[in-house]
C-alpha cells in the first residue's frame, strides 16, 4: 500500500459518517489529504491532528504516521503506526499497512529505550526532557544518545546510551544521595576557639593588673614609661 493510499483509507472510512463530530473530522481529513498530495505535509499533519481531536479513531493515526514519516520524524511516525496496530483488528487493511510501515522503521530507523531508577528521577535525552522514570519501551532514533537522570537530594547521573534498530535498550540506575554535611566538628572547633580567646583575654588582664596603675610593665621590658616605647 503506497503512502497516498494509506492516507486515503481514513477519509473513505469517515466520509459517510452521520454525526457532527465525524462529519467535521472527515472534512479535516479531506483537507489534509489534499495538502499531503500537494506536498504541504506540515499543513496536512495539522489537519489530521484536528480530525483526530474531533474523532479519535486509530485509522486517523495512519494518516498522522504517514505525515510524520514524510517529515522525517521516525519516532513520531512509529508511535502513530503502533497506535493503529494496537487499536485495529489484524484483519483490517489499515492494521496491515501500519504493521508494514512500523516494520520498515524498526529495521533501520528506530529502537526502544526503557529506563528505571531508584529513586524516581527526571530524565532528559540529548538535553530534552522525556518524563520521569520508569520510562517503558519508548521509541528512540537509532544511534548514540546522552541520558541524564536527576532527583531532589541526589546527585545527577549521566549515561551514554546506544540504541540499535528494532532492539530495546534497558538502563537501570541508582542515584547516589547527597550526603548531609556533618557540622558537629565545626561546632567543636568553634568552642575551642572561643575558649582560646577567653584564655588570651585573661592573660592580658593579668598583665595589666600586675603592672601598676601607670601600666609600667616589669621584667624584660624594663621600667620605662609608655612614652619611651618604640618599635625596633
Amino acid at each position: 500500500m503506497t503512502s497516498a493510499a494509506a492516507v486515503l483509507v481514513a477519509l473513505v472510512a469517515f466520509a459517510s459518517a452521520g454525526d457532527e463530530g465525524k462529519a467535521r473530522a472527515a472534512e479535516h481529513l479531506a483537507a489534509g489529504n489534499a495538502a499531503f498530495e500537494g506536498g504541504r505535509v506540515a499543513e496536512a499533519l495539522r489537519a489530521y491532528e484536528e480530525a483526530y481531536a474531533l474523532f479519535p479513531s486509530p485509522k486517523i493515526q495512519m494518516n498522522i504516521g504517514e505525515a510524520h514519516h514524510a517529515l522525517g520524524d521516525p519516532v513520531a511516525a512509529a508511535s502513530a503506526f503502533e497506535r493503529v496496530v494496537v487499536g485495529l483488528p489484524e484483519d483490517s487493511p489499515v492494521h496491515r499497512a501500519a504493521s508494514e510501515r512500523l516494520a520498515e522503521l524498526r529495521a533501520e530507523k528506530v529502537g526502544r529505550l526503557t529506563v528505571t531508577s531508584a529513586p524516581v528521577a527526571r530524565a532528559t535525552l540529548d538535553g530534552a526532557a522525556i518524563g520521569e522514570t520508569p520510562i517503558r519501551e519508548r521509541w528512540i532514533v537509532v544511534g548514540r544518545h546522552e541520558l541524564e537522570l536527576s532527583a531532589d537530594a541526589h546527585l545527577s547521573v549521566q549515561r551514554a546510551v546506544t540504541v540499535a534498530p528494532g532492539e530495546t535498550t534497558t538502563i537501570d540506575v541508582s542515584l547516589p544521595s547527597v550526603a548531609t554535611p556533618d557540622t558537629s566538628s565545626n561546632k567543636v572547633w568553634w568552642w575551642v576557639g572561643a575558649g582560646a580567646v577567653v584564655v588570651a583575654a585573661a592573660v592580658v588582664v593579668g598583665v595589666v593588673a600586675t603592672s601598676g596603675d601607670d601600666f609600667l610593665p616589669a621584667g624584660e621590658l624594663g621600667r620605662t614609661s609608655l612614652d619611651d616605647w618604640s618599635r625596633p
